[in-house]
């Protein structure tokens, strides 16, 4: 087995445990490891690279992911969440002849594969927090089927937004650890990629999408998501399809 696969078997691993786990703090814990472990083995791998002489085949692109559905918008806000976590630039598309939005997530190969794995576990998880959270209101509150659709909107973007700190102090938990392993090379490392990835921004246009979603709904919603997203539970990589709930 390369350290490539024991990498991606360990991260695998958290990922299971986390979803399994029926106690909040463990789920933060480990989906917190897992980014950890993403950040950790793509810095070994450039330092180990440039250790030798040789240069990382890491290519700078974009991937695409699509939400649909009635709350297509504040689910995207958990991709954004994601990757501005993962330091990837971003642009939104919103297709109204197929009813969709389109996140187009430009940075590294390796952290836009992070992205798109996380995007479907958390898209899980907040499912299941957002379900849970709905059971234990008073619907009595919501006079209208519009304000109980503006309510579970706000929690989304509450948990999005949850998500996003917890990830980036992953990150920064990881960086730290990177740098008393490797020493300050891997700030330069950091420092490369991120000038890289700003080079190739300024060559694509501009104003192809807008990140502003402060809309009304309720603070009490947003608040409920946002400690919500902090417990995030990513532990599902795959099925898609247990998404409809938030749809």
């Amino acid at each position: 087995m390369t350290e490539q696969e024991t990498y991606a078997e360990k991260i695998a691993k958290l990922l299971r445990k986390a979803e399994s786990t029926k106690f909040p703090e463990e789920a933060e814990t480990l989906i917190s490891k897992a980014q950890e472990l993403m950040l950790k083995y793509a810095i070994d791998e450039e330092m180990l690279a440039r250790a030798a002489g040789k240069e990382m085949k890491d290519e700078i692109g974009t991937t695409f992911i699509v939400y649909t559905g009635s709350m297509q918008q504040a689910i995207m806000q958990l991709g954004l969440a994601i990757a501005r976590a993962n330091g990837c630039k971003l642009l939104l598309e919103k297709r109204d002849w197929a009813k969709e939005s389109v996140l187009h997530v430009i940075g590294f190969k390796s952290d836009r594969d992070h992205v798109v794995m996380l995007d479907t576990s958390v898209q899980i998880q907040c499912t299941h927090a957002l379900t849970v959270w709905w059971k234990a209101q008073d619907k009595a509150q919501y006079e209208t089927a519009g304000e109980k659709w503006r309510a579970r909107r706000e929690f989304i973007y509450g948990f999005a937004q949850g998500v996003q700190e917890r990830l980036t102090e992953a990150r920064k938990a990881a960086t730290q650890e990177a740098t008393v392993t490797h020493g300050p090379g891997v700030g330069l490392v950091l420092v490369s990629k991120k000038a890289q990835l700003d080079e190739y921004w300024d060559g694509l246009s501009k104003g192809k999408g807008r990140t502003s979603h402060r809309q009304s709904g309720g603070r009490a919603a947003r608040d409920a998501g946002h400690t919500a997203g902090r417990n995030v539970d990513a532990g599902h990589t795959g099925v898609r399809g247990a998404k409809g709930s938030l749809r």
